[in-house]
């Protein structure tokens, strides 16, 4: 029988996985939205991905030892926020109610926000080849955001 904390985690989890999902989903929006810095947004996309799967992998990892994991500081609740935030923004690409400039310094913010909010901190944990993966994602957040913060609309 799963305990409340099992629920929060799981539900921490999936929500992380779905911001990865959600992100890359935005970054292949913007290389139509914004087709002069497609590499770009191919190459934040392909990251993205690459954090979902990564996400996934940490997932499986809790769900087959759950005692080796804790939460952290980020919740659930601020990973759904922002899937909902980038859902929004996207529907406004979409209708064409947004400028490029703001799009891509939401892009940028979001991006910085993860690393304010901590959101690479979410599980704490001693395994090393999670420790390690959640390095590696933090470094590639930033770099993120600092690509995102070359583009000049």
């Amino acid at each position: 029988m799963k305990t409340a904390l099992d629920r929060e985690m799981a539900e921490l989890l999936d929500a992380l996985v779905e911001v990865e999902v959600q992100l890359g989903q935005y970054y292949k929006l913007m290389a139509n939205f914004l087709p002069e810095y497609r590499d770009i947004w191919n190459q934040l996309r392909h990251q993205e991905e690459e954090h979902a799967r990564a996400m996934e992998r940490v997932r499986e990892a809790v769900h087959q030892d759950p005692s080796l994991f804790s939460l952290g500081p980020f919740r659930a609740q601020t990973g759904k926020a922002i899937i909902r935030d980038v859902k929004e923004m996207a529907s406004r690409i979409l209708q064409e109610d947004v400028h490029p400039r703001y799009a891509v310094s939401f892009a940028a913010d979001l991006e910085q926000s993860l690393l304010e909010q901590q959101a690479v901190n979410a599980v704490e944990t001693s395994v090393p080849e999670v420790r390690c993966l959640f390095d590696q994602l933090r470094k590639e957040t930033a770099e993120h955001r600092n690509l995102l913060r070359t583009i000049v609309i």
